[in-house]
């Protein structure tokens, strides 16, 4: 017995569907019409060519996913005001073709159903996996896996002024006095996924400890020799941070509660015993 919502989701996904047939099919006769009456430049012809391919593989991923509903999917009409009125930008398809998006831990899981759509805002990027026009089977924020309400959260939070994070990053750097760790970064990433924590943040930093994201220049003066990881907690919120350089102790070891300055104190986070 279907609910009234579950029926709903159903006639809005046919009538999306429904839709996108109606442009395939005036797309195709639009440039049989043009070839039969007046032969258009194969220019025009390519251009039309390419509109209906990819409006076919949009077709074919719609009912993919959206075949792949299932009960406990939640329902977010309100994605696409919040898509619209925080200034996200859905993504080419074809952008992403080939990249699987990897949940904490390194495993697909049971992570491929729905559509998956893609929007970015700045360097900040989410996919989200539909199974209607309004259902979402899950979504990825860039740092995890997210619910409708956690999802909700990221699109609907400040937009972030990257310069304005470096510059800050740098003054915080520069007011601390690094804090040597007894491993370096590599052996504490290792140490930490060991224990059952996951990677969920891993890029190149300055040797300042400022990350470094794709595209934006490094701050003049400073080198990016280093690493930047944040470690994330397989059964609640708790982070981890450190950065660190090459074959060096790790630098700003932190989480939550403060810098961790030994390995007893990071156990304790990590939740193992004392060694």
């Amino acid at each position: 017995m279907t609910t009234a919502l579950e029926d709903h989701v159903a006639v809005q996904a046919q009538e999306e569907l429904d839709r996108q047939a109606e442009q395939l099919r005036c797309l195709t006769a639009d440039l049989l019409d043009q070839q039969v009456t007046l032969p258009a430049p194969n220019d025009r012809v390519v251009e039309r060519l390419d509109e209906i391919h990819r409006l076919t593989v949009r077709h074919g991923r719609a009912l993919r996913g959206y075949a792949q509903r299932r009960p406990e999917d939640e329902h977010a009409p309100q994605v696409w005001d919040d898509l619209r009125e925080h200034g996200w930008t859905e993504l080419d398809p074809w952008t992403n073709d080939g990249k699987l998006v990897i949940p904490p831990g390194g495993t697909l899981l049971d992570r491929t159903r729905g559509w998956r759509r893609d929007f970015e805002r700045g360097y900040q990027s989410v996919s989200v996996f539909f199974t209607g026009p309004d259902t979402i089977a899950y979504s990825w924020s860039g740092t995890g896996w997210v619910d409708a309400d956690k999802l909700r959260q990221v699109l609907t939070s400040p937009r972030v002024d990257l310069a304005a994070e470096i510059r800050k990053g740098l003054a915080e750097q520069r007011a601390l006095d690094a804090v040597p760790f007894p491993l370096t970064v590599d052996q504490l990433a290792e140490h930490a996924i060991a224990a059952g924590w996951a990677l969920t943040g891993d890029a190149p930093c300055t040797d300042k400890g400022v990350t470094i994201w794709p595209g934006v220049p490094v701050p003049a003066g400073l080198h990016r020799p280093g690493r930047s990881i944040t470690l994330q907690s397989p059964t609640n919120h708790v982070t981890i941070y450190a950065w660190g350089l090459p074959r060096e102790p790790a630098q700003h070891v932190r989480s939550w509660h403060g810098p961790l300055r030994t390995l007893d104190a990071l156990d304790h986070v990590l939740g193992l015993p004392r060694s």
